[in-house]
C-alpha cells in the first residue's frame, strides 16, 4: 500500500512543485524524500527471502511457538513477487519524461538568493555536481542492486538451504526456487524467441547487474557459502548463454538489443573454479 502511495505521488509531483517563484530544487529535494521512502519500503519484502521467525518463549509457556521457524515458501513467493513488481519489473516506476526532466539542483551563488540559514552564498562556494540531471538509471540501479545484495548473501543461502531440516512443512523454500523465480523476473524478454525486438535500457541494466551476482557467487571461494548456490549459479549461467544465443536468431533485434545480448553472452563464460572449501563447512541443498 505504502508502495503504491510514494509511486503514486511521485507521478504527479509536478502538480505541487515548485510553488510559483521557487527554483525547481523544491521538486528535486521533494522527489528524494518519496525516493527514499519508495526504496525503504521496497528492501523490506527481501528480508522475508530465506528469513526465519524467532521465539523467545520457554518451555510450558501458553501458544509458544518454536525457538526457529523458517518462513514458508509461499509467503516468501509473495515477497518474491512485490520484488518483482515493484523493483525488478519495466513498468515498476512509470515516472514521465516531464518528471524527471525537471529534477535538478539549483545554482545559488551569484543569483541573488538569499536563504536565512546560508545567506546570499559567494562565488567561490560555488560546486556544481558533475551531472545537472537526476540519473534514474543509477537510482533504480542502486535499490536493485541493494535487493539483490540482501538476497543473495552467504547467510541468507545457507538458511534457505537448511530451512528444509528445520520445518515439517511438506513444501519448504528450496534455494532451486530463488534462482529460478530470479532468473524469470530478470530475463523476463526472453521468453518471446526469435519475436523478441528491443529490451528496455533498465530492464538491460537489470540483466547484467544480475548477471554479475551469479558471476560472484560461482566464483566465490567463501566457506560460508553453500556448495549449491555454486552449482546452481553455473548451472544460471549456462542457462542464460543458450537464451540470449537463442534470442540472438530474432530478425527483429535492434542494434542495441542484440549487441545487449552478445555481451551477455561473452560475460556469463564459464568462471574461474573456486578453491574447495575446509572440511565440514560446504552445505548441500535443492
Amino acid at each position: 500500500m505504502r508502495l503504491a502511495m510514494y509511486r503514486d505521488q511521485m507521478r504527479h509531483l509536478n502538480e505541487r512543485f515548485p510553488m510559483a517563484g521557487d527554483a525547481f530544487w523544491a521538486e528535486t529535494d521533494a522527489f528524494a524524500y518519496l525516493w527514499r521512502q519508495y526504496g525503504a519500503c521496497a528492501q523490506l519484502p527481501s528480508h522475508f527471502i530465506g528469513g526465519q521467525y524467532l521465539s523467545r518463549a520457554h518451555r510450558g509457556d501458553p501458544h509458544a511457538e518454536p525457538p526457529i521457524v523458517p518462513v514458508s515458501r509461499a509467503d516468501q513467493k509473495r515477497a518474491f513477487d512485490l520484488l518483482e513488481r515493484n523493483v525488478f519489473a519495466a513498468d515498476a516506476l512509470p515516472l514521465s519524461p516531464s518528471l524527471v526532466a525537471r529534477l535538478t539542483y539549483s545554482e545559488w551563488a551569484g543569483y541573488g538568493y538569499n536563504f536565512p540559514t546560508y545567506g546570499n552564498l559567494p562565488q567561490f562556494l560555488y560546486d556544481p555536481p558533475e551531472r545537472h540531471d537526476t540519473s534514474l538509471t543509477d537510482l533504480v540501479g542502486t535499490m536493485q542492486a541493494g535487493v539483490l545484495r540482501q538476497m543473495f548473501q552467504p547467510l541468507v543461502l545457507a538458511r534457505i538451504v537448511d530451512a528444509p531440516s528445520e520445518t515439517a512443512d511438506p513444501h519448504p523454500m528450496r534455494l532451486a526456487d530463488l534462482f529460478t523465480w530470479m532468473h524469470r523476473a530478470a530475463y523476463r524478454e526472453f521468453s518471446a524467441g526469435t519475436k523478441l525486438a528491443a529490451i528496455a535500457p533498465l530492464r538491460r541494466a537489470l540483466q547484467h547487474r544480475y548477471l554479475d551476482t551469479l558471476l560472484e557467487i560461482a566464483s566465490s571461494s567463501d566457506a560460508n557459502l553453500p556448495v549449491d548456490a555454486r552449482a546452481l549459479a553455473r548451472a544460471e549461467l549456462q542457462t542464460i548463454r543458450g537464451e540470449a544465443s537463442r534470442a540472438l536468431r530474432s530478425t527483429r533485434l535492434d542494434r542495441t538489443t542484440r549487441a545487449h545480448l552478445e555481451l551477455l553472452i561473452a560475460d556469463a563464460k564459464e568462471p574461474r573454479a573456486a578453491p574447495a572449501s575446509p572440511p565440514g563447512r560446504p552445505r548441500a541443498g535443492g
